[in-house]
């Protein structure tokens, strides 16, 4: 919708997983507002991409209008998430990453803190920040 792309509303998310074989980070970030969330997944299947996706947009739910992502097949529960969250999920079309660009923007800030080569199945999400 032509009000996503204006960004002055929160609630029109961008999201993505990073890493590939070593678990996994999902990256949720607001358009508009910038808030991001990420959560350390142990891998990226559907099922628990979606569940991720719903424990960390839950809260926020009457601020969740629109999630847009790639097509990985991480995302294949969309329908799910689209219905708990009662939203409109949206994929970038194949090689347009600039279509979730500040998603691409906020996922190069994240790997500051943890490079590509990182093995997330190693990190303890119950473990204090350093």
């Amino acid at each position: 919708p032509g009000i996503v792309e204006e960004k002055s509303r929160v609630g029109d998310w961008e999201g993505d997983t990073g890493a590939r074989h070593r678990g996994a980070v999902l990256s949720l970030v607001d358009r508009a507002s910038r808030f991001t969330l990420l959560a350390l997944l142990g891998g990226r299947t559907a099922g628990e991409t979606g569940e991720a996706m719903c424990k960390r947009l839950g809260p926020y739910k009457e601020f969740v209008h629109t999630i847009t992502t790639d097509n990985g097949k991480e995302f294949a529960a969309h329908r799910e998430v689209a219905g708990a969250l009662e939203a409109l999920f949206f994929f970038a079309q194949p090689y347009h990453s600039w279509e979730r660009g500040l998603n691409e923007h906020t996922n190069g800030l994240v790997r500051q803190y943890f490079p590509k080569a990182t093995d997330f199945r190693k990190l303890d999400p119950a473990a204090p920040a350093s």
